[in-house]
């Protein structure tokens, strides 16, 4: 009895018709998958190199909020200096040397009135 109800037109024709249809839907849909897929491992590499980023960019934020860090910045922006330090300059050409060689270090010159105001301030 099966054999006969899969030699009925009735049943193969819309069968063979579904199949085709689906066939054809693959087909079309295919190219759109492909594509999407292209997309999802586009955005996954960008999301990987955002978060290698942030990872970098909050190990810096450490570095930055760091004493030793603020104090290189003091001493490089400011000239700051501790007690008992010297200070080395270091020049590229010879007539800078002859330059600074007859200017008197910065810290033995006259001070301002507000350096010395900061002094008395701050007992230094």
């Amino acid at each position: 009895m099966n054999n006969k109800l899969f030699q009925s037109p009735l049943l193969t024709v819309p069968l063979v018709l579904l199949v085709g249809f689906l066939a054809i839907r693959l087909i079309q849909i295919n190219p759109q998958r492909v594509d999407l897929n292209r997309k999802i491992s586009n955005l996954e590499n960008q999301l990987k190199e955002t978060e290698e980023l942030i990872q970098e960019l909050e190990e810096n934020a450490g570095y930055y909020q760091s004493d030793t860090y603020k104090e290189m910045q003091a001493r490089l922006k400011f000239d700051l200096i501790k007690p008992g330090e010297k200070v080395i300059y270091i020049y590229e050409n010879s007539s800078d040397v002859e330059a600074s060689s007859s200017a008197e270090p910065e810290h033995k010159k006259e001070k301002s009135f507000f350096g010395k105001l900061f002094e008395y301030v701050t007992g230094d």
